[in-house]
């Protein structure tokens, strides 16, 4: 008799098991996942998952630095850009930098355009002053400590206008200037830096805007800009990509040089003639750019780019 009822003790026991199993929610399975970081087993759930639950595994994560980042990578296969800006966000609060480049890119274009408007830098991390003109705003120095660098459309009620000077001391890895800003001149030596965001208003990139950085492979110049300063783009060793704007008149000497990688150099067809700033009659613009086709250096010849005798500039 005892021996039949142990039994069935042992039974009812191993059943309630069973259904405590079946019953376990998805989110407690997802954390248990996280746990142990087993992907297996969280791409079985993730597959059925809806958006809350995709949310859920991804702040999980964030939250549990336990958690390896291939499983977070993971989460962000099943994430729709919404879910991806709002974990890039909460990743940028937790200065989860690994995370937050990965979920910047899962993220979609219009995340800039919600930093740049939603998310700025606080005011209190610059040192600025007013322009000469006193409109606006020349912001001098970034004192603050976050790489992902959103600009402020306006400081103390005055639109930001010029942004020069030290920007140095923090290593950025990401830089949003909003609309309202003209000119820009502080981003050298920035070795990190891989994405930046260049608003409509902005007609002067200064001389070493963007010089050795390094990290950085494409960028887009509005149409805009009417001058490119000397050495603006220089020994950025990386630079792949990039386009010469429609309303350029200007390119200062020494702008792309030694960008060695630079293979996609777009000149719209509207272009008829930019003035390539020499001291010496030695045009030096595109020296060290040995990846540029043979097209595209023929159009620079058209577009101006030759010395005195009418012999190619620099490439």
């Amino acid at each position: 008799m005892n021996r039949k009822m142990s039994a069935g003790v042992l039974a009812l026991l191993v059943l309630a098991g069973l259904l405590l199993t079946a019953c376990e929610s998805k989110e407690q399975k997802v954390v248990k996942a996280l746990e142990e970081n087993d992907i297996p087993a969280l791409t079985a759930i993730l597959q059925s998952a809806n958006t809350n639950l995709i949310q859920t595994a991804a702040y999980r994560s964030l939250e549990n630095k336990d958690v390896d980042i291939a499983v977070f990578t993971v989460i962000l296969q099943y994430a729709n850009p919404a879910v991806a800006q709002t974990t890039a966000l909460k990743a940028i609060e937790l200065e989860r930098w690994d995370a937050y480049t990965l979920s910047f890119d899962a993220a979609g274009p219009g995340f800039l355009e919600t930093l740049a408007q939603d998310h700025p830098s606080p005011g209190g991390d610059f040192k600025y002053e007013l322009t000469k003109d006193g409109t606006g705003i020349r912001l001098l120095e970034y004192t603050g400590t976050n790489p992902i660098l959103v600009i402020p459309s306006s400081v103390e009620g005055y639109p930001v206008k010029i942004i020069s000077g030290n920007f140095s001391k923090c290593r950025l890895k990401t830089v949003v200037i909003p609309e309202g800003v003209e000119e820009i001149s502080a981003f050298e030596n920035q070795n990190r830096l891989s994405r930046v965001v260049l608003p409509d208003s902005l007609q002067i990139i200064g001389g070493g805007a963007f010089s050795k950085c390094s990290s950085l492979t494409e960028i887009n110049i509005p149409d805009s800009v009417h001058t490119i300063g000397w050495g603006a783009f220089s020994k950025c060793s990386s630079l792949a990509e990039i386009n010469i704007p429609a309303g350029i008149k200007q390119i200062g000497r020494f702008a792309f040089t030694g960008c060695g990688e630079l293979y996609n150099l777009h000149i719209p067809d509207s272009i008829t003639k930019i003035d390539f700033l020499t001291n010496d009659y030695s045009p030096r613009q595109f020296s060290g750019c040995t990846k540029l086709p043979l097209a595209t250096r023929q159009r620079l010849v058209d577009l101006g780019y030759v010395y005195e005798d009418g012999s190619p500039g620099s490439f």
